[in-house]
């Protein structure tokens, strides 16, 4: 059954009470019992425990959750050697500047490129310290980290979400003599989304342009020394400062382990959990009896993320049961045609990703309605192809109850609310240079 225009009322409800409260879960919680009370009506207690039982059983968001949950147990780890002190000192070095800083964080997102959860993870967390020394607000760490993630992942072909994409690329029969990732890499000059967004950061990490909507209140704050409008954590290093390579060591054993297991994250945290507790015993930085209530604490400090996570794939799937998707898809189907199709269907994508929370997933439902229909009316595919990928990319960035944002934010620790309304005016900058780019190559593609 489809809802139509009522499928909206629960994702209204999330941005309402998430923009008065600026409380992430409050409103995911919220807006997914509205969700089931339109759907089950008397009986929605039960359907959203059925429907959170069912998302935690769920191989992909179980992954999730424990992906947070054991990183949270590396990042106390190398916090409590004094890993983390050591390694912002260092950084410290470099970053003279409030600007020098953003530099730095900006460069160093570019160099993990190959899944943007591991992005988000490494990069808020490492750089997050730097940027309270330099008054830098975490929302902008949270926006330069999260802006060079899934953007940049969907721009090189060696990367999760390039694997997954030319999956999707050859089921569309758009592979290039045989070879999908050929087919995906000819969608890569057109996505234009990703481009921009890692363009714009740039230059607002150079401060080149100027900080706009909340980001500028975050900044003010910042500078009075209040980088979050989150309670951030006061706990540091208990001891001294470690050598950086007490960092370096755990992290490239990550993104080592990473790589050889097919770009598994879970596993490369595993991995660099044991060669921290070796290298922290060996060294006798950390107490071995002391691991334990380390793993704990790190766990504690991650189960709130963990928890956002798991309602808002609830969310998800209420807006799934109701047809969300659906109902955007066919509110626009009739203009999905002649040289506007690139642009209609970047501009629907973008809404689906960022009302749905669904990236990959929309991508999956887009592609087989609007490839054979651009072969159909002589349209470019490979570029209707990357409008969609484009969006998937924009939604990954901003969507607050989107998994991305929700990880990035924890890694950050601030809330996702917090993180996704301060990034988002950066995105609509994107969106609309994308959008007249996609109607000018509708035309000339």
């Amino acid at each position: 059954m489809q809802y139509g225009i009522i499928a909206l009322i629960p994702v209204v409800f999330v941005f309402v009470i998430a923009i008065t409260t600026k409380k992430t879960l409050d409103s995911l919680l919220i807006g997914s019992l509205i969700g089931f009370i339109i759907l089950a009506k008397q009986n929605f207690i039960g359907a959203w425990l059925d429907s959170l039982i069912e998302v935690l059983k769920t191989d992909s968001v179980l992954w999730v959750i424990l992906v947070t949950l054991f990183f949270g147990i590396l990042l106390q780890l190398i916090e409590q050697s004094g890993a983390l002190s050591g390694f912002s000192k260092t950084i410290g070095k470099y970053a003279k500047t409030k600007r020098s800083a953003m530099l730095l964080l900006w460069v160093s997102s570019l160099a993990i490129f190959i899944d943007d959860y591991l992005h988000n993870l490494v990069i808020g967390a490492s750089m997050k310290k730097v940027g309270d020394e330099h008054k830098i607000s975490r929302a902008k760490i949270a926006y330069l980290t999260n802006s060079t993630a899934g953007t940049f992942s969907s721009l090189i072909p060696i990367s999760t979400w390039a694997v997954f994409y030319s999956g999707l690329i050859a089921s569309q029969n758009l592979s290039v003599d045989g070879n999908a990732m050929a087919g995906y890499i000819k969608t890569i000059p057109f996505q234009f989304y990703p481009m921009i967004a890692i363009t714009v950061s740039l230059l607002v990490a150079l401060r080149i342009m100027p900080d706009i909507g909340p980001m500028k209140k975050h900044e003010a704050n910042a500078e009075k020394g209040i980088v979050s409008d989150t309670e951030i954590s006061q706990a540091d290093d208990k001891g001294a400062s470690s050598p950086v390579w007490f960092f370096i060591i755990p992290v490239a054993v990550l993104i080592a382990v990473t790589i050889i297991t097919g770009i598994d994250v879970l596993k490369g945290i595993v991995g660099a959990l044991i060669a921290a507790i070796v290298l922290y015993s060996v060294t006798k930085k950390l107490n071995i009896k002391d691991f334990m209530d380390i793993a704990l604490e790190g766990m504690k400090n991650m189960l709130p993320i963990a928890c956002i996570l798991a309602i808002a794939f609830v969310l998800v799937d209420a807006n799934t049961k109701l047809g969300l998707a659906e109902y955007i898809i066919d509110l626009v189907r009739p203009f999905m045609s002649g040289k506007m199709l690139p642009l209609v269907v970047f501009l629907t994508a973008t809404a689906f990703a960022y009302f749905t929370g669904m990236f990959w997933d929309m991508a999956a439902v887009m592609l087989p309605i609007a490839v054979p229909l651009a072969t159909q009316i002589g349209a470019n595919p490979y570029l209707v192809s990357a409008a969609i990928f484009s969006a998937s990319a924009w939604g990954s960035q901003i969507c607050m109850y989107g998994d991305a944002v929700i990880v990035n934010s924890g890694a950050c620790e601030i809330s996702p609310a917090e993180t996704s309304f301060s990034s988002l005016p950066y995105g609509i900058i994107g969106v609309i240079v994308s959008a007249i780019l996609y109607t000018i190559f509708g035309f000339i593609a």
